[in-house]
């Protein structure tokens, strides 16, 4: 079929009143998880008694060695309908306890573990190194090369968490080596010399032609991860914490990057990164990652309730970098009553889900100036500015909610600068290295006792629905080096990682219904384990960019199904260009300049296509092209609800792309159904296609570009 261009009068908002776009489009709660052929398959299948796919080395012995000679215990429980917990305990010589907790999940072919080593001993142990959270074979096919499907890292660019298919080789002394940097788990990109460590993505689907394995590493902090392949098809992963950052030599392999070499004193525990795998065979690698997307709704998200987290709208009012020293209690206020004025309704946009406050709502030392685009930055003494919210945040809070609103506000505990309250008044809190910007010691348990206090008082005192948490600059990782103390390599790192966890697992006990927003200059922090306990609703430090935020969608998508970008919020192609499961649409401008009457309608059409198709993005993701960053190139994407039988096309024929049409092919429809597809721009022009037509392609040639197409689809 063709898809024509928008017809002059058509607007996004009359979707709502067709009785055909309200139906399953809307159905937002409840997601079922129909299997998919990558399902047919169990578990990775390891002995963690007398094989544990881990390992380490102990005054100098490995842990091969070590752990049959040790007394063991094993104790298997049911957590819930489909979890089980083993738990494996190793009592070793010199007061050592090695523990390993592995689940395993009997709805999706997952397995999952975490080790832990405790000193019951009432001297220092012998020195514990090389820990290697992850030490074991997947055994696939004996084929010259395997696929290794794995993305970016982010750097605020269009290019953050571009998806790569890396060729792993079974030559031998071939291998791939990868890390992060600074310390911010998902900081950085792939380096073109695949030896070399880099991109900052602990997520990859080894995939050996219809069947494989996704592996992942969660570790809030710095780690390394090394692969490679032997002619028996059989490939060697190993990866844990590590304590270096470059520079490397022409050819460094996972030992060179400073794995954990420390005695634990007495009374003292240390743990792992936690490792997950996903087993998968029939259909292909991206049936499994949408396996891997079903996996992390129902199992890797903060569900407060039970349920998957609502779809988020937000938008902020003051987030340049001057404004938002400035702006007081009445300029957050007035921006509801602007939003407010313009009786935006569920069937013309939508009400605003959340207004966005970000830095800046804190005193600044009255040696920095209100104007210096730096002063953002000044964090370090929390509460709200007595002069410019005498009332405190709740004033603000409270008027959000009186329109039926929520808040989201943010914060950054980790973080301070001289003239700020934690600098001056507690240095000891603070980790070692650095003058001008300096960490909170997660591990020191005064600092956390005080962040606890702190930030839950701020969070019950102002009222705030959800507590955003950012962490900038380039990292901590040179901090905890400097920190730890001669025969500690990694005890800094090991304690700050186990009580940043713990800040945030305190969070949610004592707020049992409060998302926590996931941002390290947008993206930085992604893995497995903040994400258990948070939202990442910046993705990317790159704002308001088109192209970007499709690059973003497209690559994101397929390992965390909640993300989403900030968009333009005046132009139709940049609101779609960022839709996700959040959506962000500033009205910063709002405190300086009133938006038009075009502006305002072209900003609600866009709410509106939204809400329409919002709960699309709990279904599953299909890249529909190849991935591309260039302006002469179109991109699209399709989210499926098979529960449902709704989803979603999303095209973007970019500036300078040529003026030729693209034709899709739909994933995930049933061949011998029946389908309503519309465009959402001409919602009366309803088509009814089976799935194998859809299968075999819709095309779409749009007239003038830059422009977006969304088709809309349903099952009959």
């Amino acid at each position: 079929m063709d898809i024509d261009p928008p017809r002059k009068g058509m607007t996004r908002r009359s979707l709502i009143g067709s009785g055909l776009a309200a139906s399953a489009l809307f159905a937002t709660a409840g997601v079922a998880f129909r299997p998919t052929p990558a399902m047919a398959v169990s578990p990775l299948s390891f002995d963690f008694e007398n094989d544990p796919p881990f390992s380490f080395k102990f005054d100098g012995t490995s842990s091969r060695s070590l752990l049959p000679g040790w007394s063991s215990s094993s104790n298997t429980v049911a957590l819930d309908a489909v979890r089980t917990r083993q738990t494996v305990t190793w009592t070793g010589t010199s007061g050592l306890v090695v523990r390993c907790e592995s689940v395993t999940y009997a709805d999706f072919p997952v397995v999952e573990w975490t080790v832990h080593f405790e000193n019951t001993g009432s001297v220092n142990t012998p020195t514990l190194s090389e820990v290697l959270a992850i030490d074991t074979l997947l055994h696939g096919a004996a084929l010259p090369s395997w696929t290794i499907h794995t993305n970016n890292g982010s750097t605020a660019a269009a290019t953050d968490f571009a998806p790569t298919d890396l060729t792993l080789s079974s030559t031998p002394g071939e291998y791939k080596l990868f890390s992060t940097g600074g310390g911010r788990p998902t900081s950085g990109s792939l380096s073109p010399d695949e030896k070399a460590p880099g991109g900052a993505w602990p997520y990859y689907n080894f995939d050996w032609g219809g069947q494989g394995a996704i592996v992942a590493l969660g570790w809030p902090g710095q780690w390394g991860l090394q692969t490679g392949l032997d002619t028996l098809g059989r490939a060697p992963v190993i990866g844990g914490m590590t304590n270096y950052d470059g520079p490397f030599g022409s050819t460094p392999t996972l030992y060179d990057l400073d794995l954990t070499q420390m005695y634990l004193e007495p009374g003292e525990s240390i743990r792992t990164p936690l490792i997950v795998t996903l087993a998968w065979e029939g259909g292909d690698w991206i049936d499994a990652q949408n396996v891997w997307r079903k996996w992390f709704l129902r199992h890797n998200i903060p569900r407060p309730g039970g349920a998957n987290p609502a779809p988020i709208l937000a938008a902020a009012a003051a987030e340049s970098s001057i404004t938002a020293v400035q702006a007081d209690a009445s300029d957050y206020i007035g921006v509801m009553a602007a939003y407010q004025a313009q009786n935006l309704t569920p069937d013309n946009g939508g009400p605003l889900g959340w207004l966005w406050i970000d830095t800046g709502w804190f005193p600044i030392p009255g040696s920095v100036s209100p104007t210096d685009p730096e002063a953002w930055t000044y964090t370090g003494t929390w509460e709200p500015d007595p002069a410019r919210f005498p009332n405190g945040m709740v004033e603000v809070t409270d008027e959000v909610r009186s329109y039926g609103a929520k808040t989201i506000v943010w914060h950054e505990p980790e973080r301070c600068r001289p003239g700020t309250w934690l600098y001056d008044n507690h240095p000891e809190w603070l980790l070692a290295g650095g003058t001008d910007h300096r960490y909170l010691n997660w591990g020191n348990p005064d600092a956390y006792d005080w962040a606890v206090d702190t930030f839950t008082g701020l969070i019950a005192d102002g009222g705030i629905e959800l507590f955003r948490i950012d962490f900038n600059f380039t990292g901590p990782l040179p901090n905890w080096n400097a920190t730890d103390v001669s025969g500690r390599r990694g005890a800094t790192q090991a304690h700050w990682v186990e009580g940043w966890l713990a800040f945030l697992d305190q969070l949610r006990t004592t707020f049992p219904t409060m998302l926590i927003d996931n941002c390290a200059s947008g993206g930085r922090r992604l893995d497995l384990e903040s994400l258990r306990r948070s939202i990442p609703l910046t993705r990317s430090d790159l704002f308001r960019d088109s192209l970007g935020n499709q690059c973003h969608t497209f690559g994101l998508s397929s390992w965390i199904p909640c993300q989403g970008g900030t968009a333009d919020a005046y132009s139709t192609y940049g609101i779609r260009s960022a839709m996700g499961w959040h959506l962000e649409a500033h009205l910063n401008d709002l405190l300086t300049s009133a938006p038009t009457s075009q502006q305002w309608m072209t900003y609600a059409d866009g709410l509106a296509e939204w809400n329409l198709v919002k709960s699309c993005y709990f279904g599953d993701f299909y890249p529909l092209t190849s991935y591309s960053t260039s302006t002469a190139d179109w991109i699209a994407y399709q989210f499926d609800r098979p529960d449902s039988g709704a989803g979603i096309v999303q095209a973007f024929a970019r500036p300078s792309t040529p003026a030729t049409s693209l034709t899709v092919q739909l994933r995930g429809v049933v061949p011998g159904a029946t389908y309503d597809i519309w465009d959402v721009d001409n919602p009366t022009a309803v088509s009814s296609l089976s799935g194998a037509q859809l299968a075999a392609g819709v095309n779409m040639a749009p007239v003038p570009r830059p422009y977006a197409v969304t088709l809309a689809y349903q099952k009959q």
